[in-house]
């Protein structure tokens, strides 16, 4: 609060929120209180966007751009997310690179092309006044939903069923040949129990929260892709079929039991079709991550693909038994924030516009050609 008020102090335009309600709360609740001081202070001549981001955000140079020029004829925008570059076998952290740069090059490309909506990621995402006013309106003065743990995947999808126009921005820029995506970027957890923390705040606010807000309404599209979203529990028995295909096949050149199964056209088709659907997966994972990080990289993918079935299983079950709770006692579900790691030499270079390195990077980049 103090270093807030320095920066208060010495800058116009920076102004500290004190919470009225005492914490613990959620982010909803923040961001909502935030979002209704900003409307009272700017009566006369309201902002015409919002952007969400967080603090450990490493915002792109032409992002606000972007999201500036497809204002004019959308009111909900979302630029792709990626993790921070990490080393191939740094196993969890390296997973969200994997991760998101499926879901941000290819998954929601496609909900976004199919009409299905384009749900939120908390950062990077620009909403315009009328949508704002028009959910305060609705939500009884709530610009976000303070009953869920993700608020933001909700604010989108509501968007999107409230006939406002949404956008997910997918532009990168060329340089030397090389794609560099216009996109927001940050280092995820990388312990195991912090991911699992995550994860389970994430599944429990999209297929349980989220579930009893939305429905199962909208397009056949809308639901698939919400029937995507909620699907957390079929890991289980991916995990269990990994655990079990080497041992099985191990044993089964002794085991008369495989013999028998052998025989069985049905469980050979099924067997051959699970194993390619498998490699199938694996390699649209490999092929995104590569196009994001490097073919080094993609050489972890196999355990990391593993390990993330287990943290996410692991997640599904803690969401599970938190909803099961909250159903049984009527007491919500606590907001718990993931700590997050800064770069190095995050925020040491204040002065942009005189460093050598953001001339020479200006220069590099001016002519560069934006494509989607």
């Amino acid at each position: 609060w103090a270093a807030g008020r320095n920066l208060e102090i010495q800058f116009s335009n920076v102004h500290v929120i004190v919470n009225s309600v005492p914490g613990p709360t959620t982010k909803g609740q923040m961001l909502n209180e935030m979002t209704q001081k900003i409307i009272s202070n700017t009566e006369g001549a309201p902002f015409d966007l919002f952007v969400l981001h967080d603090s450990e955000d490493l915002i792109h140079p032409y992002a606000f751009k972007l999201i500036n020029y497809f204002s004019k004829n959308y009111c909900f925008l979302q630029i792709p997310v990626f993790s921070l570059p990490r080393k191939w076998n740094d196993w969890t952290g390296a997973i969200y690179c994997d991760e998101f740069s499926e879901a941000h090059s290819k998954d929601m490309l496609v909900r976004d092309h199919l009409g299905a909506g384009v749900p939120s990621a908390g950062v990077g995402t620009a909403f315009s006044l009328k949508l704002v006013q028009t959910l305060l309106k609705i939500q009884d003065g709530q610009l976000l939903r303070q009953d869920c743990l993700t608020e933001d995947y909700v604010l989108g999808l509501t968007a999107h069923r409230l006939n406002f126009k949404s956008k997910f921005l997918n532009f990168f820029l060329v340089e030397n040949e090389k794609k560099s995506f216009i996109a927001t970027r940050e280092y995820f957890p990388s312990e195991f129990n912090a991911s699992v923390r995550q994860k389970t705040r994430w599944t429990t606010g999209i297929a349980f929260q989220g579930k009893d807000i939305l429905k199962w309404h909208g397009s056949i599209s809308e639901k698939y892709f919400l029937w995507r979203d909620r699907r957390s529990f079929p890991n289980a028995v991916l995990i269990l079929s990994s655990a079990l295909l080497i041992p099985f096949f191990l044993m089964g050149l002794t085991d008369p039991f495989y013999s028998v199964l052998s025989y069985s056209s049905v469980f050979v088709y099924l067997t051959a079709i699970n194993f390619f659907a498998m490699l199938w997966r694996l390699t649209q994972r490999a092929r995104f991550s590569g196009l994001i990080y490097d073919w080094k990289f993609v050489t972890g993918l196999p355990v990391r693909w593993l390990l993330g079935n287990i943290i996410n299983t692991t997640a599904a079950i803690n969401s599970f038994q938190n909803y099961r709770n909250y159903q049984s006692t009527g007491k919500a579900i606590k907001w718990i924030k993931t700590t997050h790691t800064l770069p190095d030499d995050f925020g040491l270079n204040l002065d942009f516009k005189n460093s050598e390195k953001f001339r020479t990077r200006n220069s590099q980049t001016r002519n560069a050609e934006v494509i989607l």
